[in-house]
């Protein structure tokens, strides 16, 4: 689908109250039809998350990054960016269960940054300070696409479906 944005979501385990873990998304057995719900008022906390949020429109593509392990997968979102809370901030987005893919390779940060324009391309490289949503480039995610394929190239025809 042609037009769409692509967004850079972050997860982190390490703080138990705070925490959440894309294999929740990516191994959790999934109705096809119900979206899985991202975010609230109680995990997004950042002004640029709450922007970015607000811009999210479904089918978006979706780069699914955990903090210390690197790109863990793709999705796309089922919903537009929304107020959990009526009056709130943009601080949800719903996940379609279908398509995404875990990769079986995870794209570790260090290969990202070092990537041919990546400041540019990826406003985490740029930012990496707090936040959970950030964007991503269309040659930006083409980028993450050929990476995908080549660390995975056993999964090459599922993860092109996401281009």
């Amino acid at each position: 689908m042609a037009g769409r944005s692509s967004w850079w979501v972050v997860a982190s385990d390490a703080d138990p109250d705070h925490g959440w873990h894309w294999d929740r998304f990516f191994r959790t057995p999934m109705d096809p039809s119900e979206p899985f719900n991202w975010g609230g008022p109680n995990w997004i906390n950042s002004t640029v998350s709450f922007a970015r949020i607000k811009e999210m429109r479904a089918h978006d593509h979706v780069v699914a990054y955990q903090a210390a392990e690197g790109i863990l997968g793709f999705a796309e979102l089922a919903s537009n960016g929304y107020q959990a809370a009526p009056g709130g901030k943009f601080d949800s987005f719903d996940l379609a269960a279908p398509p995404s893919v875990r990769l079986k390779a995870a794209i570790p940060f260090e290969i990202v940054k070092d990537l041919p324009r990546a400041n540019e391309n990826f406003e985490f490289v740029r930012l990496v300070k707090q936040g959970s949503v950030f964007r991503v480039t269309t040659d930006g995610y083409a980028q993450l696409i050929r990476l995908a394929k080549q660390l995975n190239a056993d999964q090459a025809t599922r993860i092109a479906s996401l281009e």
